[in-house]
């Protein structure tokens, strides 16, 4: 398996080296000739230029000015066009140019030489430029995210406007549209087709973890090119202000709105808080944010807030966790859920050998043993539900791509979001299919009866303790298998009522007698619903899990005397089984039941 995964490290790093699925659709250096652009020029009374816009033959780009000598030649408004570009298909549109001006800086001509884009040729929006040269005659890069505009067709603009007394002069070459094929089209990964799990997770792993570590010196200036909207304002994930790349401050005694910093999703107090490991200057989980939405998340857990002790203008709020009895918790507002979703399952696969659990409140988020990080159940479960409601974004791909050409590496989970179902989700166990269909956690209602979410939100309505005054049919779809088995119902698809220790379960199940289980398979619950809610103990229900059990889970259990007729008891195969002890098969069995956990070996 080791001589396959290098192999799949070598075809990953080559393919995603720029995206090897890009296409140039226009590639004009203005060198010798307009090439495919076209001129449209307004001159107004007293413009005595016959031409605004022309190539400079001796150096090589496209120039434009109703400057001579120093003096204004009059008011103009001068348009180089682009042809149109078919951009149907495609997942991003990206324009780049170099440009300079004769005054070197963006307070004076701003207003006077602008990026406009259409969709259909008639309705133009100004794009803010968002690089201007410090000193005159001082090419600069600019890289503008178009694809907003990119429906089927569009068209963009250079255009040039001067008055009686202001005439800049621009000068623009080597123009570049390069757009992405979307997902629909290629598959990023289909060297890792076949491979399952955990297997499926280590290869991404090889594939992610081989990148540039970057200086906390150079993120401050790479974090802002990352960030940064195509107005040249940061991008905030935690609040809707809009900051340029100077307001950055260190977030001491500061108010809302006033300035930003960098905030480490993945809190570095988890791993221990040591600045040489590449986690901390990873651009994937290094964002730009509010500076007091920063001081307010802390390094609390992500989670849905029940009651709020503070929000901000966007959103975003600070309160009592909702999944962990006790603590408290930061919620981000819906459109950017998923994207942390997405980050964290980045972060537990290309530093999958690193301990976050160190400090803080990670323990509470995952488990580490044998070398490995893994999510605890709660923390999955958050993960994947909001990995599943906010779908990957414009603004989410765009990022990728330019953390990937300044680290050399993506984010995998959001190139092809199915890979998180391959590794945690639904399709957990099955082999990597890049095209194939993935199964959803919940199919909706069937004759009559609820799905999972909808039994778990009436549970959750439920007053502590209490249980329903009726019977209900859960229908759902397995996602976790034990020898083959369908035990775990503690998965994504079927918790349906809060437990003392933070779990969930649906009490009273009944499938498959003697019937193995697998992935995939339509299973059905019956039974009263259930809402602990910290409650200490069980009031009510039913032994949940079953086994016969290995020694090493006997281990980890408590020894309790059981009493015949206390419980009811199944077996691995759903099967309800006699409450006598001695009528049981020989072997170790762990039981559960009144918020117990014990074991009976049966010689």
């Amino acid at each position: 398996m080791k001589k396959l995964f290098l192999f799949v490290l070598t075809v990953l790093m080559l393919s995603s080296a720029g995206y090897a699925q890009s296409e140039i659709l226009l590639d004009e250096p203005f060198s010798t000739t307009w090439g495919t652009f076209t001129l449209d020029e307004q001159k107004y009374p007293n413009c005595s230029y016959t031409s605004m816009w022309y190539i400079d033959a001796n150096y090589g780009y496209a120039k434009v000015t109703a400057n001579k000598g120093g003096q204004s030649m009059g008011a103009s408004d001068c348009k180089l066009i682009s042809p149109v570009l078919d951009t149907k298909g495609y997942m991003q549109v990206v324009l780049r140019f170099d440009h300079t001006t004769y005054a070197g800086n963006s307070t004076s001509d701003v207003d006077y030489c602008l990026v406009k884009v259409s969709k259909d040729g008639s309705n133009w929006t100004k794009i803010n430029i968002p690089i201007w040269p410090n000193k005159r005659w001082n090419f600069v890069t600019c890289e503008i995210d178009l694809s907003a505009y990119a429906s089927n067709t569009m068209q963009f603009m250079f255009e040039y406007i001067s008055t009686d007394s202001y005439a800049g002069t621009w000068e623009v070459k080597n123009v570049v549209v390069e757009a992405l094929t979307s997902p629909e089209n290629y598959c990023p990964y289909e060297a890792l087709e076949g491979l399952t799990s955990s297997d499926l997770r280590t290869a991404l792993h090889e594939a992610t973890v081989q990148h540039t570590k970057l200086s906390y010196d150079q993120i401050r200036g790479d974090r802002a090119k990352v960030d940064v909207r195509s107005n040249g304002k940061i991008w905030d994930i935690y609040s809707a202000y809009s900051y340029n790349l100077s307001d950055y401050c260190s977030g001491i005694d500061v108010v809302e709105g006033e300035c930003y910093n960098r905030e480490h999703i993945l809190p570095k107090s988890w791993w221990g808080g040591s600045t040489s490991e590449p986690m901390y200057t990873d651009l994937h989980h290094v964002y730009s944010v509010d500076a007091m939405a920063n001081d307010k998340r802390s390094a609390w857990i992500y989670d849905e807030v029940k009651t709020a002790s503070w929000s901000n203008n966007l959103g975003s709020q600070l309160g009592t966790s909702t999944n962990w009895s006790g603590e408290t918790a930061f919620e981000p507002v819906d459109e950017y859920k998923g994207d942390i979703a997405r980050i964290y399952f980045y972060m537990l696969t290309c530093y999958m050998d690193k301990d976050f659990t160190q400090g803080g409140k990670g323990y509470r988020y995952f488990t580490y043993s044998n070398g490995e990080s893994n999510f605890k159940q709660s923390a999955l479960t958050l993960m994947l539900k909001w990995h599943r409601e906010d779908p990957v974004s414009e603004k989410e791909i765009a990022r990728n791509t330019k953390v990937l050409s300044l680290q050399g590496n993506e984010n995998p989970f959001v190139l092809q979001p199915s890979l998180v179902e391959y590794i945690w989700g639904t399709m957990k166990g099955k082999p990597y299919d890049c095209d194939g269909e993935v199964l959803p956690p919940d199919k909706g209602t069937v004759d009559g009866a609820i799905t999972c979410q909808e039994a778990r939100e009436k549970a959750l309505a439920l007053a502590k303790g209490s249980q329903s005054t009726e019977e209900y049919v859960v229908v759902g779809y397995v996602t976790s298998l034990n020898g083959g088995y369908s035990t775990q119902y503690k998965s994504q698809s079927f918790w349906v009522a809060d437990t003392p220790n933070g779990g969930n379960v649906f009490y009273a199940f009944q499938c498959y007698y003697n019937v193995p289980v697998v992935m995939g398979d339509k299973v059905s619950l019956s039974g009263k619903l259930l809402n602990y809610n910290g409650t200490p103990e069980m009031k009510w229900g039913q032994t949940n899990v079953l086994i016969p059990a290995s020694e090493t889970a006997v281990e980890q259990v408590e020894e309790h005397d059981w009493k015949d007729g206390q419980m009811d008891i199944y077996s691995v195969t759903g099967q309800r089984m006699s409450v006598t002890r001695d009528a049981l098969p020989q072997g170790i069995y762990v039981l559960r039941s009144e918020a117990k956990v014990g074991k009976i070996v049966v010689r």
